[in-house]
């Protein structure tokens, strides 16, 4: 295929070649056009927002503002008090301390505890 005198796809261009570098060339063009007109734009989106486009109203509005995070509702049965804190505190401060200073052993036998009810 690739011997000596093969004339395969000799002489045939690329019909795409150059297709990247003119769209590179028109992008440049188009955004020196944006920044240097930059104020006449953001005046015509002020001008629509203020005639009451709604679009131009909410895009301003998030650019100034920054977008609303997304709301969650979280469903609980019981709301968590001071006193639910104060117990959920003291349970794991047994295991902090046993982890921090405690034997070997009991390090071991609260990690497998641990390991188990995960």
């Amino acid at each position: 295929m690739f011997e000596k005198g093969n004339k395969v796809n000799l002489g045939r261009k690329n019909p795409h070649a150059g297709r990247k570098k003119k769209l590179s060339t028109v992008m440049k063009e188009a955004l020196r056009n944006v920044d240097a007109n930059i104020d006449v734009i953001f005046q015509a989106l002020i001008d629509k927002a203020l005639e009451g486009d709604r679009e131009a109203q909410i895009y301003l509005i998030d650019r100034r503002l920054g977008k609303p995070k997304q709301a969650m509702e979280l469903e609980v049965e019981k709301k968590v008090t001071a006193a639910d804190m104060v117990q959920i505190y003291q349970l794991m401060e047994k295991p902090r301390k046993l982890l921090e200073g405690g034997k070997d052993a009991e390090k071991d036998e609260l990690k497998q505890t641990i390991r188990g009810n995960i």
